[in-house]
């Protein structure tokens, strides 16, 4: 609908189908561009417009789950295309303002269809309203839920659209869940809070893209600015705050960003944006020398154990970013290098 009312103006004219499939396109790769790479097993496509061309296309169906071949699709569609807009209208047993509203809709599914690979469009017969009560029902993952591999999507395209060097970035992630993995003990944080982490990881240095000298701040605006499917709100602001400090000074009393943060944020902020140091850390001449981490945890020490003789680099970087560690912790940090030395 939305799509339609983009172009409506456009709707008596010969180029009105066409436009739509262009901006579908552009739309279809927008939307594709935001998932994993070869990862969608089943394309679902609601919405009014989509059941009326099951009905039109599959005059059989009467299930609540029907399929759509984007082949036929794809054929309805260029007849469509060519058509009067009276021929439409016709050929769709509705008036002529129903009949280009389905355009925008198949267009999309052949376009989503192509790019993706998928063979099939799986059409649900329910609405947006029934989904949105569905999350409301005990048990429900919530209506900001998504799975941390799409999450983590999401944070790689904020670094692709930031300019950020993805092997660094991706280094640093790896560095820090290993840290978070093997001090469970030390957090007692679950598996939403790694993912936290490692999206915090992903895109620590975006703000670079504005200012190198002040970039921990810039990353905390770019988050907070950005649409990022899969966070609630204190979830967005708990990513924002990590990123912010992974660097610089760890959070102060007259920081009031942070401050106005639930108590149970401002926890686990200090606690993954104190790991964050430390992978920060470990990869200071940003060349992912170090890709492996094993931890050791004692009374007074964290021993992060590195596979690498020459570490005089690393043992000065972390001495400096330690602090917010040991603070939050107790305990002092020491970058051991491999045997031998």
């Amino acid at each position: 609908i939305r799509l339609y009312e983009q172009f409506r103006e456009l709707k008596d004219s010969t180029d009105f189908a066409i436009t739509i499939d262009r901006y579908a396109l552009g739309a279809a790769h927008m939307l594709l561009g935001r998932l994993p790479e070869g990862t969608v097993k089943h394309l679902v496509v609601t919405g009014g417009e989509v059941r009326k061309l099951v009905t039109l296309l599959v005059p059989e169906s009467l299930g609540l789950l029907e399929t759509l071949d984007p082949v036929v699709v794809n054929q309805w569609f260029e007849r469509m295309q060519t058509a009067t807009p009276q021929q439409r209208a016709e050929a769709c047993g509705t008036d002529v303002f129903g009949a280009a509203r389905l355009l925008p809709a198949a267009s999309l599914i052949r376009h989503l269809c192509a790019i993706s690979g998928a063979d099939h469009v799986l059409v649900p017969q329910l609405t947006l309203r029934d989904g949105l009560l569905a999350d409301l029902l005990p048990g429900a993952h919530g209506p900001h839920y998504l799975d941390a591999q799409h999450l983590l999507a999401e944070a790689r395209q904020l670094v692709m659209r930031y300019g950020g060097n993805d092997d660094y970035a991706n280094n640093t992630a790896s560095l820090a869940v290993q840290i978070f993995d093997q001090t469970r003990d030390l957090h007692a944080l679950g598996e939403r809070e790694r993912t936290l982490l490692e999206f915090s990881a992903l895109v620590h240095d975006i703000g670079a893209y504005i200012n190198v000298r002040e970039r921990h701040k810039h990353s905390m605006y770019i988050i907070l600015a950005a649409d990022i499917a899969g966070l609630t709100a204190d979830e967005q602001h708990i990513v924002a705050h990590i990123a912010r400090y992974h660097r610089r000074a760890s959070p102060q009393g007259h920081h009031r960003d942070f401050q106005a943060l639930p108590r149970r944020s401002r926890v686990v902020v200090s606690y993954l944006a104190s790991i964050l140091r430390l992978a920060y850390g470990l990869d200071v001449e940003r060349t992912q020398r170090i890709k492996k981490v094993r931890c050791e945890v004692s009374r007074e020490h964290l021993l992060l154990h590195v596979d690498r003789r020459q570490i005089a680099l690393e043992r000065w970087s972390i001495d400096g970013k330690k602090g917010m560690f040991v603070e939050t912790f107790g305990l002092n940090v020491k970058v051991v290098p491999r045997e031998g030395e």
